[in-house]
């Protein structure tokens, strides 16, 4: 065969790799999109759409893992040629998607797995991630609508939200209210303190609990905390002084990774660009304007 009908064919695979990237893209989109449908029924339907679109699809299995539950292909075994991605909704890793050869084939790029294969599992994980946390978005705010509160507290907005999509910043911002409540002189608060200092849950034991998804027990504990935490701040602060608290150290705590990145001498303008549109994106998305301006959340949404 000459060098110009190899690369023809070349080409040609190539691109039948590539349709078959973006019908498998078409495919979890369609499955996404449907009203109505569980986050349970999407791993489902996954674990049967993905393998198809993976260069040896004969020999090919998923499985994901998602809160606690998992889904894998029929007659699913574990093997050494594995692709996988986290799943991540609000910077927590809440499970994972994985790709199995059930033999041995040639070496690609990663394993016996191509780059493009790679940056699809990326994408899927990713966009399901987006999918996750904009039904719980969505549930926060008819959960709201049908309990009559509407005109609940703006902070409480703000709270719930974390309680739906980041653990781990809920329980910053607690630990820093039960901190501001003791040093008012509010002696209700005294008792939380225990569970609350850093010698207790330093973020490697608790909150590394709360980046494992398998477990329920870490999660209820941080809910009941933070509940006490707040329904005493309700009792002896206003609404306006609780709101202004919990923006403000949001903010910090947001602001973390942009200051890092402007730290860093080597920092390029194009990562100084990006990091803080990010910065700017995540204050929105909890109702906070960048330059301190309050801003409904259930506007922006």
């Amino acid at each position: 065969m000459s060098e110009d009908n190899k690369s023809i064919d070349k080409l040609i695979s190539d691109l039948k790799e590539r349709a078959k990237e973006l019908n498998c893209l078409y495919e979890f989109q369609e499955l996404v999109n449907k009203p109505d449908i569980r986050v349970e029924e999407i791993c489902e339907s996954m674990v049967k759409i993905l393998p198809p679109f993976w260069q040896y699809p004969e020999i090919c299995q998923a499985k994901i893992i998602y809160c606690g539950s998992v889904y894998q292909s029929p007659d699913f075994r574990e093997t050494p040629w594995v692709q996988s991605a986290n799943i991540f909704v609000q910077d927590e890793i809440e499970g994972s998607i994985s790709v199995y050869y059930t033999k041995e084939v040639l070496s690609e790029d990663e394993g016996p797995f191509l780059k493009e294969e790679r940056k699809l599992l990326n994408t899927i994980a990713e966009q399901f991630g987006h999918h996750i946390l904009h039904k719980r978005l969505k549930g926060v705010f008819e959960e709201r609508a049908r309990s009559g509160e509407e005109q609940k507290s703006e902070w409480w907005v703000i709270i719930n939200l974390l309680k739906k999509t980041d653990l781990s910043l809920l329980m910053r911002v607690s630990r820093k209210m039960v901190n501001y409540l003791v040093g008012n002189g509010v002696k209700d608060a005294e008792h939380l303190l225990d569970y609350f200092a850093p010698v207790y849950m330093e973020e490697r034991d608790v909150l590394s609990e709360v980046n494992r998804p398998y477990e329920s027990k870490p999660r209820r504990n941080i809910l009941n905390a933070s509940d006490n935490v707040f329904n005493i701040a309700e009792k002896h602060l206003s609404k306006d002084e609780i709101l202004h608290s919990i923006q403000n150290w949001i903010q910090e705590d947001r602001s973390n990774f942009l200051i890092s990145v402007l730290a860093k001498p080597g920092s390029s303008l194009s990562e100084i660009s990006a990091v803080i549109e990010r910065f700017r994106h995540q204050l929105l998305g909890l109702g906070i304007h960048p330059r301190g301006d309050e801003r409904s959340h259930v506007e922006h949404y």
